[in-house]
């Protein structure tokens, strides 16, 4: 209508946003329907430790244990984590993640997985193998190796084995972290070598960094 001073007449109109939590979804369709179940409750998983394709709850710190065996295979799994928890790879332990999303529900985060250093004489150091688009999501820092050493194979690029690789992620996929994938302090014990009469250790003559990412999303 209009009003006496030839104005159309208007209309307040308040809009209040509605606050909707994250409600997490932990199904995952390659997985057999089952209830969630809770993951590595006692806080360490070892080779022995059996962990079927499914959906988990992981509510505190777990550490990726060598006894039983020095490679860990996780595949199809859906680990839904608690805020600031974290995964802990020891020295020694390969952590394989086979087509698994690992997450936090937003937003809150969680620590991520840390790749533990030992000694070059004995187990050297954790690592880890992303394969078949496993998806690490809402970490603070995805993939932290602090400190590393050189794993007891020594890894030559073009020529040095697989199982040599700190970090081999091959199709996967890091979302909404803060920080991907964190290198700090890379040492490499090798002993040094001649070239043309003068000693260089050997990452001075060719970039011996035992990391390999490709096809690999951030």
């Amino acid at each position: 209508s209009i009003d006496s001073f030839g104005c159309q007449d208007t209309a307040i109109i308040i809009v209040e946003p509605i606050h909707n939590p994250c409600v997490c979804n932990v199904l995952n369709s390659t997985a057999p329907v089952i209830p969630i179940a809770p993951f590595g409750l006692s806080g360490s998983i070892n080779a022995t430790t059996v962990i079927p394709p499914g959906n988990y709850y992981m509510a505190n710190n777990v550490t990726f244990d060598i006894t039983g065996g020095t490679v860990i295979t996780l595949s199809n799994c859906v680990i839904f984590i608690d805020a600031l928890k974290s995964m802990y790879v020891n020295p020694g332990v390969t952590l394989v993640l086979d087509h698994c999303h690992l997450f936090c529900c937003n937003p809150d985060m969680w620590q991520g997985i840390t790749l533990l250093t030992g000694t070059t004489s004995g187990p050297g150091q954790g690592q880890i193998k992303l394969i078949n688009n496993t998806m690490i999501e809402d970490a603070i820092v995805a993939i932290n190796v602090p400190n590393p050493v050189t794993p007891p194979v020594g890894y030559t690029p073009g020529s040095g084995p697989a199982t040599s690789l700190i970090i081999n992620a091959d199709g996967a996929i890091f979302n909404k972290n803060l920080t991907g994938i964190l290198v700090s302090n890379y040492y490499d014990p090798m002993a040094p070598v001649v070239s043309g009469g003068v000693y260089a250790y050997p990452e001075t003559l060719y970039a011996c960094y035992p990391f390999s990412i490709v096809n690999t999303v951030f």
